[in-house]
């Protein structure tokens, strides 16, 4: 999609649809145009091939809102009293809210780090490779998951990412703030499995939508409030890497709590770390899990 973008962005140069218009076509607008072409037919397959998934409800008549509403409520106040009883899963809870908005800075930020002064650079190329890396984190993930757990790999991976994201504020070479960037991209592909493995041990089934809809008030607050800020580039880059720091911070506290457990079992004061080795049991559901063959596995 990367190189299809690009294709379109050099295919017309920008221009206006008629004298004197303010719409324009071409340059980095075929882009845009190109992903209104897709969703519509995104939309057109989803509207006749989905079924639409209404739920259990109570009431034959129609949805109570208000019903629903208090339930909402409800589950919000037992998502904070949870955070509070709880604090593995406060800490993880920030991990990835620091995390993932170090990464939606980055969204917003690259591509006026790696823009030249005077030039244009091919973007959809440098978004196409970025894809690319992402795909390899994923991919690495399984491997990975043979010689340490995901805790500990989440650690690594803010570590790596608060250096990369630190790049650009020490350096003004295009070319190794954008090697950097692979890497940051690339550890990207690996936090997201690696979290939501982490998430499905701390945060109970029942709990779950409630409390990721917490964790994304502190996301929201980190990026709107550097967005918000007008930051230089390299200032905001500056907010991220501090951002994984302390990811990084937490993560190694989160890593030395309580044991890592079954979702819907309290937490216990003898069990393993979640940093720890996972004992035999655990290893063997989670390579099942990532359908990883059981000879190939070493010791961490």
């Amino acid at each position: 999609s990367g190189m299809a973008a690009q294709m379109a962005a050099d295919a017309k140069p920008l221009t206006p649809v008629a004298p004197g218009s303010l719409v324009m076509v071409g340059s980095f607008c075929s882009p845009f145009d190109m992903a209104i072409v897709v969703l519509v037919i995104g939309a057109g397959l989803a509207t006749f091939l989905w079924k639409e998934n209404y739920g259990a409800s109570s009431n034959s008549g129609g949805t109570d809102l208000s019903l629903s509403t208090l339930l909402d409520i409800q589950g919000l106040r037992a998502g904070f009293a949870m955070l509070a009883a709880s604090p593995p899963i406060a800490m993880c809870g920030m991990v990835q809210s620091l995390f993932e908005g170090a990464m939606y800075i980055f969204v917003f930020m690259w591509t006026p780090v790696l823009t030249p002064e005077g030039e244009s650079p091919p973007y959809g190329r440098m978004f196409a490779t970025f894809m690319l890396c992402c795909m390899t984190g994923s991919s690495l993930f399984t491997y990975l998951l043979r010689f340490m757990t995901p805790g500990v790999l989440l650690f690594r991976i803010f570590q790596v990412t608060a250096v990369t994201l630190a790049i650009p504020v020490i350096s003004k070479s295009i070319s190794t703030t954008y090697l950097s960037f692979m890497v940051f991209e690339v550890c990207v592909g690996l936090y997201f499995p690696a979290m939501g493995t982490l998430k499905s041990h701390l945060v109970p089934e029942d709990s779950r939508a409630a409390l990721y809809n917490i964790f994304r008030v502190p996301l929201n607050a980190i990026v709107l409030g550097v967005l918000l800020s007008d930051l230089s580039p390299r200032v905001a880059f500056a907010c991220s890497a501090a951002c994984l720091v302390t990811a990084c911070v937490l993560q190694h506290l989160l890593n030395k709590s309580a044991a890592l457990e079954p979702a819907k079992a309290s937490l216990s004061e003898g069990g393993p770390s979640i940093g720890d080795a996972v004992d035999d049991e655990e290893r063997a559901r989670l390579m099942k899990a990532f359908e990883i063959d059981e000879e190939g596995m070493q010791e961490p």
